[in-house]
């Protein structure tokens, strides 16, 4: 119902003015729709809920939308997701965007807060199945306004939002809401990632309460998680590509009423022919492989790890390899083993497979 609401009003809007059985010259402005979706179907096949001999499958994301423009200085996306435990469904992005609004673009609705590299890069584009460790102090979309603007060699983004998972949530505007801003530098870029050096770094203060979480195996394998109270998040990030060779490494901290919180991570990841991770100026984040016609291969190692021992006793290590086989560049299969290494209770590893395309 809500595309073919939004494909009706733009069959409307693209319509010429009659007046008197004559036609009247319409406004000239460039306007399109276009539809778009993704679904991960995962399978953990060891390692479920923390047990070694346990497996469990879901839909990680089953997701359609529409973006486009709505004139040349303004652009939308709304996108649902049904793969959502507790409702039928729920609301990603569902943004309005204005161009060149004083020193750059206004972006107000609900989608992802600016704070770490993985954390804002789409899950068409990671390279395991769960981003790592550090994206759970990433506090991901809510409700908010942000302004941001990009130059080939530096992206900034800046903004203040209220806790909201989904559209038409009351939230209360004296509690939980944050203010926060990232800035990246770029001494170096070529072809849209083929060569680069990211260089960024990301702060935000939260009044009211903040869920950390992760998942460092699948989604269905268990999470670390906690509740912090006024927290002030720093983050910082480093990318390097060269062609088919790729490396990413992300810090953060978490300072709250309760305590001191850190995580930090680093992969590696290479592309067995002549592929490379894309990359995306205006968000500073990684976006669709490039080089990609008849297939490719990729291969990775991650090593992070998280420390909530001041705050509620809890920290741990994970170590994962993936495995990525590229179909096209709309459709992969992922394969990721890891090993969890807690600090309180059992190691276990979880093997997880993931097929997914989107378009």
């Amino acid at each position: 119902m809500l595309l073919a609401t939004v494909l009706l009003f733009q069959s409307q809007a693209l319509a010429p003015l009659t007046k008197g059985g004559s036609t009247a010259p319409s406004l000239q402005v460039e306007k399109s729709v276009t539809v778009f979706g993704r679904l991960q179907s995962d399978f953990t096949l060891s390692g479920a809920g923390g047990e070694e001999d346990a497996s469990a499958v879901e839909f990680r994301r089953v997701r359609i939308g529409a973006k486009g423009n709505l004139s040349d200085e303004a652009s939308f996306k709304v996108e649902l997701d049904f793969a959502s435990s507790s409702e039928p469904a729920k609301f990603a992005d569902a943004y309005l965007q204005l161009k060149n609004i004083g020193p750059g673009a206004i972006k107000v609705g609900h989608f992802k807060e600016p704070f770490g590299l993985d954390a804002l890069t789409s899950s068409r584009f990671i390279t395991f199945l769960e981003r790592s460790v550090v994206s759970g102090f990433s506090p991901a979309r809510n409700h908010g306004i942000m302004m941001s603007n990009s130059t080939d060699q530096l992206t900034w983004q800046a903004g203040t939002f209220w806790d909201a998972d989904s559209y038409g949530e009351d939230t209360d505007a004296d509690n939980n809401t944050s203010f926060g801003g990232r800035v990246v530098f770029r001494p170096w870029i070529t072809d849209k990632g083929r060569t680069l050096l990211h260089m960024g770094a990301a702060v935000q203060e939260r009044k009211g309460t903040k869920s950390f979480k992760a998942y460092p195996g699948s989604h269905e394998s268990g999470s670390w998680a906690t509740t912090l109270t006024n927290v002030d998040t720093t983050g910082l990030e480093l990318a390097y590509t060269d062609g088919s060779l790729s490396l990413m490494a992300e810090y953060a901290n978490a300072d709250s009423d309760e305590g001191e919180a850190t995580s930090k991570s680093a992969q590696v990841s290479w592309f067995t022919g002549d592929q490379y991770r894309g990359y995306k100026v205006s968000s500073a984040a990684f976006e669709r492989a490039k080089g990609i016609s008849e297939g490719a291969w990729e291969v990775a190692v991650r090593w992070g790890d998280y420390d909530f021992s001041e705050v509620d006793g809890t920290s741990g290590t994970a170590k994962g390899v993936a495995l990525n086989w590229y179909v096209d560049s709309n459709i992969r299969v992922m394969v990721d083993s890891t090993t969890v290494e807690p600090e309180v209770g059992a190691d276990y590893g979880v093997m997880a497979i993931r097929f997914a395309f989107d378009f």
